[in-house]
């Protein structure tokens, strides 16, 4: 007695695929495309990879920043030269965060209405505002116009991070030692404060570190001096020299000392 056997049921698609030749070959080559030729599935963490748009002028500062946080940080980072090409951006794909960087003053008019334009248009991303600039007065300003974090360049990139991850999540980020620092020049100044030129000029904490610089000292000194951080200072010397027009400390003595007289 003899057994037959009956070949078992294959699928359309199974079969399809069987018959695929793989890439590369000739058809009919004698090999089919096997399932562990064929590509896996994007994972949920491909899938949902943040991205993070980057907008500034200077294209090295740009660069830099971008390969430092997508490092860091498992998200994209795409880049914008200007405003208008971010919100471009922001209408094609989708952001999650935008980081903008100012120069100068990020709370005059010109830079809030940069980051308004942001803040208002098509998709709606939270801002995180980077500048050269930690004074409470200008945060405060950058705040109240909409951005959801501000960045001073005085904090290193691990901080710079974390405060991304928190606007993400919904959250807010502004400097604590630009708060702590400024409750210290309200002390301060409330023991003696001088309508003098400078502080018509500078703001408190500006003049105090003007001051120092008009006796010579360098900067870990007034750092120690005016409790603060050594890079916070080299901040409000370039930004001193700035509004003096000066070229180096030296010029800035000189300057102040002739407001002064």
């Amino acid at each position: 007695m003899s057994a037959s056997f009956s070949s078992p049921a294959v699928s359309p698609t199974a079969f399809s695929i069987a018959k695929v030749s793989a890439a590369g070959e000739r058809p009919n080559s004698g090999r089919s495309l096997e399932w562990r030729d064929l590509p896996s599935p994007p994972t949920n963490a491909e899938v949902a990879r943040p991205v993070a748009l980057l907008v500034a002028g200077r294209h090295l500062i740009r660069d830099c920043l971008a390969r430092c946080v997508r490092r860091a940080y498992e998200m994209d980072v795409a880049e914008a030269p200007t405003v208008d090409d971010a919100l471009a951006m922001v209408r094609s794909r989708q952001i999650d965060v935008v980081m903008l960087i100012l120069d100068g003053q990020p709370g005059e008019e010109q830079s809030v209405k940069l980051l308004q334009r942001l803040i208002e248009g098509e998709g709606k991303p939270p801002v995180i505002v980077m500048a050269d600039n930690d004074e409470l007065s200008q945060i405060v300003k950058v705040m109240r116009a909409g951005a959801r974090g501000y960045i001073s360049t005085s904090m290193g990139l691990d901080i710079t991070i974390e405060a991304i991850r928190l606007v993400r999540a919904g959250g807010q980020f502004l400097p604590a030692q630009s708060v702590l620092e400024d409750e210290v020049s309200h002390s301060a100044s409330a023991e003696s404060e001088r309508p003098d030129a400078l502080h018509r000029l500078f703001t408190t904490r500006q003049a105090a570190v003007v001051e120092a610089l008009r006796k010579g000292m360098a900067n870990k000194i007034i750092a120690y001096e005016l409790n603060m951080q050594e890079s916070t200072v080299k901040v409000h010397v370039r930004n001193i020299m700035k509004k003096l027009k000066a070229r180096n400390r030296t010029e800035v003595a000189y300057l102040a000392n002739q407001l002064l007289d």
